[in-house]
């Protein structure tokens, strides 16, 4: 993967003062052996109402999620999302996309493209910042992404 500093140069003035969160960078540390966590925020996974779940596919597939399983997915994680749920995600696009596997590459899971739409014209963007789209554009969805954060002018082509 790239250095991030290989991009900086890219980032919108907004971007570029961001800082990681010093809380979210001390998660790590609760899943070291031994280590009692008194912090604040990470629920009791004896205390989630689920035990366990299971999706009967079309096709037949039954896909059974164990408690662990189930208290993972409920618990706070890293920012970047679960590991084992990261690396799944990196191997289907491996085989999905026929990569090379000394490749090294990384992926972002966002809620939908609404969410991916933003994230990306905030970290790319900055006021008064020309952005050329098609002429034909799902409109609000842009719309609502670039205006929500900054004043950039839209200029159609095609």
């Amino acid at each position: 993967m790239s250095s991030p500093s290989r991009y900086a140069k890219f980032f919108s003035k907004i971007a570029s003062k961001r800082q990681p969160s010093a809380i979210r960078s001390l998660l790590p540390l609760t899943k070291l052996p031994g280590m009692i966590s008194l912090a604040g925020g990470l629920p009791n996974p004896e205390q989630f109402p689920i035990d366990s779940f299971q999706f009967s596919l079309k096709d037949g597939t039954q896909l059974k999620f164990t408690n662990e399983e189930v208290s993972t997915s409920l618990q706070y994680s890293q920012t970047d999302g679960l590991p084992k749920f990261i690396e799944w995600i990196k191997k289907h696009q491996r085989v999905a996309h026929n990569l090379d596997e000394k490749r090294n590459f990384s992926v972002i899971v966002t809620t939908g493209s609404q969410d991916a739409l933003s994230k990306s014209f905030e970290m790319l963007l900055d006021e008064n910042d020309v952005c050329l789209v098609e002429n034909r554009l799902f409109f609000s969805n842009f719309f609502v992404s670039i205006i929500s954060f900054t004043l950039c002018k839209l200029n159609s082509y095609l």
